[in-house]
């Protein structure tokens, strides 16, 4: 529990929760092993974003939450204003949502209601470029 102490005075709530989470699991006290978290201080060693090294940016976005039921919501960070696509698919690449983005910073909800239980992908599009891709899962 003193790992998980450590991380809440060092860390986000969000990795606090999965590391107290993951010690309830092991029924440990304490944990000796050192955890190891993505560096999200440099988006280049990251694998929540991507850097181009020609323009100097970054472009990264979250599902949350995942699993979705009704909704979910997309949270994007472009680095730079620029001119980009979020294209929700299902398995086989059929395209079921797709909006325009231009802002640098933002987030989009999409209702999910009408949707069926399963697995979809998020994709991030620049210029007609898929530079991030991630999993969405819909549990009813």
């Amino acid at each position: 529990m003193q790992l998980a102490q450590t991380l809440v005075t060092n860390e986000s709530p969000r990795v606090y929760g999965r590391a107290e989470m993951l010690l309830s699991l092991m029924n440990e006290s304490s944990y000796i092993e050192p955890i190891h978290f993505p560096d999200i201080s440099n988006p280049a060693k990251s694998r929540y974003a991507r850097t181009s090294e020609s323009d100097d940016i970054s472009e990264e976005f979250e599902l949350f939450p995942n699993p979705a039921n009704t909704y979910t919501t997309i949270e994007y960070h472009l680095g730079k204003k620029r001119n980009a696509m979020l294209v929700i698919t299902d398995v086989t690449g059929k395209p079921l949502h797709s909006e325009s983005i231009s802002d640098a910073r933002g987030h989009r909800t999409i209702p999910l209601e009408s949707w069926n239980s399963g697995v979809y992908f998020c994709q991030l599009l620049i210029s007609g470029e898929v530079v991030s891709t991630k999993r969405l899962n819909i549990v009813r």
